[in-house]
Order: C-alpha cells, then structure tokens, then sequence
C-alpha cells in the first residue's frame, strides 16, 4: 500500500505539486516511491525516499551525481533535489522531466507474443535503439561513470519526428569507475539476471565487487540478445540458480542464427557476453564501433 495517494499535493523547493499516478515503490528499504506529478500543464516524476533507513542516502546520492554529469537527449531532465516534510516523516526527492513512451521490457514482451520470428521491429527498430542505447552509455562512460543496473526496464522507448529516440532512466545504480563494493548490495547496483559473471561469482562468495566497464558491457550483452529473441538467457526459480546459469551455461547464439539476425551483429553480441572478461570489448566506444558496422 503506498504511503502517499493520488491528488495529494507535496510542496517541494516553494513550489506545489500534484501526484497524479503511483509508478514504482518500495524499490529500496523504507518508504520509497516513484510519482507521476502535476505542475500546472507540465509533467515531471518525483521520487521520493524515506531517510530514516541506513544507506538511502547512498542510493539516492548516485543518481543525483549522474544526473550532474550527464545530459542530453538520451536523458530525462533533471530539475533538482532536496528534503520535504510529509506525514511526519523526512523524505529526500529527486525532481525529473516526465518522459513519454514505452518501456524497452514492455516492447520485448509484445514482440514475443507475435507469431513471427522475423519482424520488421527486430530488423529496424531493435538494431536502431541498440545503436542508441550504446551510443548513450559511451556517453555515462566518458564522464568516468558506469551504469550497473542496464537492463530492458530502464530505457524509455518515445518516438520523436517519426524515429525511435531512447532515454535511460532510473540512475541510481550509476557509480565512478573503479569503485568497490561488497556483495551484499550487489542487489541495488544490478538486477540478477543481468549479474557478469565476474559480479555473480563476487555476489556468490560474498567479495568486494570493483565496477568495471566491461561487466556493464556483458549485461548489456544479455539486454541485446533480448531485443533479438525475446528470450531472457538467465531467467531461473532463484538467485542461486541464476548466478550458476550465468557462471556455467553458455548463451544460445544459435538462436540467432535462426531468427536471421545479421552476421556481424551475431558476433558483437556474442563477444559482449564472453565470460573472461579480457575476450569482451573493453569499452562502449569498441561496442559502437562494432555495432557501427551492422
């Protein structure tokens, strides 16, 4: 049951605000919600996290620090954050552009209900946000950052002039390169499905993880080859048995092969989702590059 409702007003930074619609909460310890609002004519989303809980903070901290550093169409806008007072407790906001469009997840899902293996959207479209989902976090990569959680749900698919544009949302898992972390909050850097094997055997020994480009670019790796087949390469009862898949099994690149999928794309993908991560592409500049070449 969420803690805030629908037509209730928050006043944050001076200004009033109408909730208009519940998208995500409870995604962290504490109260912790994800608002469609209403200023007037304008939209925004404002995320809303309880403070009292040990290591909000931290969490919320991240995504103010990538949006400070990335910006860009590939980017809702950011219109600040701060503290607000509601129903006796102290919450931390974020304040963002409301962008329109669809879920990258919802898109997959539909195309996999489809009856055809070779569709005009997995041909066009799917390469065309590939292209920009990598151009996208070449760019989080040039700013020394490194987005962990990539997966299908948080890219906003919109259209604009006719073509598909993409934007990267939910940046809280967004960290500088290099950064370590122990395993017992891997579950707030990346979601399971999408662990590297090198974050999966961390998670699974209970290790400090350090946050490298080419563990993103894996997981990345899996978001392609789910744009291509609508399959979830990983997908398994529990977290146990995923982190085995993704340390043991390889992924069916035949598949490809069978939904006629470009060659050369077949071959970025494939060297995306190496399990040494010294045989990936070491950067998203490489990736671009080689998805250039589709």
């Amino acid at each position: 049951m969420s803690f805030f409702k629908v037509d209730e007003r928050l006043h944050l930074n001076g200004a009033q605000y109408s909730l208009v619609k519940l998208l995500q909460e409870n995604k962290i310890k504490g109260t912790s919600e994800v608002w469609k609002a209403r200023k007037g004519e304008q939209e925004f989303v404002i995320k809303l996290c309880e403070l009292s809980e040990v290591g909000n903070q931290d969490y919320l901290n991240r995504e103010v620090l990538a949006y400070s550093k990335l910006e860009g169409e590939s980017f809702a806008t950011f219109f600040g954050s701060g503290e607000s007072c509601a129903k006796g407790k102290v919450f931390h906001y974020i304040l963002l552009e409301f962008i329109k469009g669809e879920r990258l997840f919802d898109l997959i899902v539909k195309e996999s209900k489809g009856d055809e293996i070779d569709t005009p959207w997995m041909r066009s479209q799917g390469l065309s946000i590939s292209k920009q989902i990598a151009r996208s976090l070449r760019q989080v990569e040039q700013r020394g950052l490194i987005i962990t959680d990539i997966k299908p749900e948080n890219v906003i698919v919109s259209s604009f002039e006719n073509k598909e544009k993409i934007v990267l949302i939910d940046l809280d898992s967004v960290c500088e390169t290099g950064v370590e972390f122990k395993s017992v909050i891997a579950h707030r850097l990346c979601t399971p499905l999408y662990f590297s094997p090198e974050f999966a055997l961390a998670c699974k020994n209970a290790q400090t993880f350090k946050v490298e480009a080419f563990s993103s670019i894996f997981s990345f790796g899996v978001v392609l080859f789910e744009i291509f087949t609508q399959i979830e390469p990983f997908r398994a009862e529990s977290l146990d048995e995923i982190i085995q898949k993704i340390l043991e099994k390889e992924v069916p690149m035949s598949i490809l092969v069978d939904r006629y999928v470009d060659t050369k794309l077949i071959e970025t993908i494939n060297k995306c989702l190496k399990k040494d991560p010294k045989e990936r592409f070491q950067s998203f500049s490489e990736v671009c590059d080689a998805l250039e070449q589709v």
